[in-house]
């Protein structure tokens, strides 16, 4: 009997951790070609040179490469933030913001900008992405 009992309660648990959908376990999207162009597009305009270059923000990501390899993890680190954000949401003017909470990335798509956007690691954190409207 109480080994049957533990036998539920552990298949329970099983079910609970690795069955029920939940972002946490769910394996990471592949982005799409819409959201590598657009990528491409903010990685090889301002926001590399300003977030990247001047102000370090991404060192415990780049550290150490070329240029060129830098600004590629850069547009490669914008598509995977955009397939895979913590939150997203669409902003006025028809940008939409995309924002990994757990590294403080945030990718803001805009198509009205000749580089369509930015990407940087907001000093807020996540208040920042709260207040964007």
């Amino acid at each position: 009997m109480l080994l049957t009992r533990k036998l539920f309660l552990l298949g329970g648990f099983f079910a609970l951790v690795f069955c029920l959908p939940g972002r946490a376990f769910d394996p990471p999207k592949e982005p799409t070609e819409k959201q590598k162009s657009i990528a491409r597009k903010i990685g090889k305009g301002h926001s590399f040179q300003k977030h990247v270059i001047d102000e370090a923000q991404f060192d415990s990501f780049l550290k150490e490469k070329s240029r060129r390899e830098r600004q590629d993890e850069f547009i490669a680190l914008i598509a995977k933030v955009m397939a895979n954000p913590s939150h997203s949401k669409k902003l006025a003017r028809g940008r939409e913001a995309f924002y990994d909470q757990k590294n403080n990335i945030l990718v803001i798509a805009d198509p009205n900008t000749r580089d369509h956007g930015t990407c940087f690691r907001p000093s807020a954190k996540k208040r920042y992405y709260d207040n964007l409207k």
